[in-house]
């Protein structure tokens, strides 16, 4: 009978179909729906794969080689050994939440364009295979901090809601006093550590290419923000016009420098929050 040879090629095309599905495994075809909260707007998706390294520092490695900056959060940094510098408080716990969200599981990279960071990182919002937005719930559980650098264009408001449950609740990192928010009086001895200040400015002024947001009467030993005028624009549109903040309740957030008393560098309208 001619149905056995017939049917050749066609048992041909089904074998070799599935000695492709492993190949067709490693990238996804398409990713699950993606939450409410992500902030998609300008976001690119890239090719998945999956998460084979989880670094101390929130870094991850695929498969493929790829190393990723987990845009948007702040894990408390660990330990380093060069400088001497002694880890956060539980930046043990928070690289093991990480790792427990994404260590073998096939993720989706969201960036902004394909740059990559002085590290040779690319900055991306992840969202897993399910369609968990890891740093949504990085935040929510309690693990990391916001924290943008002007580089991040991304919007402030879902990062911030994720935060606030986590605050509201004293989860994870909110739990430990390291991490309290300060008042702006008692900053100036951390120096060099990335703080939460909350007060009320008492004045704001322009001078040449800088806008200074003071939130004492004397500038040259309270605590100040900086905001570069060339930034000017970027927080009027989030609607944080810093010379408009005189007299408001404000939560800044970001490193502190000592000069002419400590003093935070705001590049991006995320490091500011009214608080009223």
């Amino acid at each position: 009978m001619g149905g056995g040879r017939d049917d050749a090629p066609s048992r041909r095309l089904i074998l070799g179909l599935l000695a492709a599905l492993p190949a067709l495994g490693t990238r996804p075809l398409a990713a699950a729906p993606l939450p409410d909260t992500f902030p998609a707007d300008g976001l690119v998706p890239l090719d998945g794969g999956a998460v084979t390294g989880v670094g101390a520092d929130g870094s991850l490695t695929l498969a493929d080689g790829r190393t990723l900056r987990l845009a948007g959060i702040q894990l408390p940094r660990p330990a380093s050994g060069n400088r001497r510098i002694a880890a956060w408080p539980l930046a043990g716990e928070a690289a093991e939440a990480l790792a427990g969200l994404v260590r073998g599981r096939t993720v989706i990279p969201h960036a902004a364009g394909a740059a990559r960071d002085r590290h040779g990182r690319i900055p991306a919002q992840l969202v897993r295979d399910d369609g968990l937005w890891v740093q949504g719930e990085m935040l929510r559980l309690g693990w990391a901090r916001l924290h943008f650098i002007q580089a991040d264009r991304l919007p402030p408001a879902p990062f911030r809601a994720a935060e606030a449950e986590a605050r509201a609740a004293a989860a994870g990192l909110w739990a430990h006093p390291f991490y309290a928010v300060r008042s702006p009086d008692a900053v100036a001895g951390e120096v060099g550590s990335f703080q939460l200040v909350a007060g009320r400015v008492a004045r704001t002024a322009r001078v040449r290419d800088w806008i200074y947001v003071n939130f004492g009467r004397d500038y040259r030993s309270d605590f100040t923000v900086e905001v570069a005028a060339a930034d000017h624009a970027a927080f009027r549109a989030a609607g944080l016009d810093p010379l408009a903040l005189g007299g408001r309740r404000v939560e800044v957030r970001g490193w502190i420098e000592d000069r002419n008393g400590p003093l935070v560098h705001a590049a991006h309208p995320g490091q500011l929050a009214l608080l009223e």
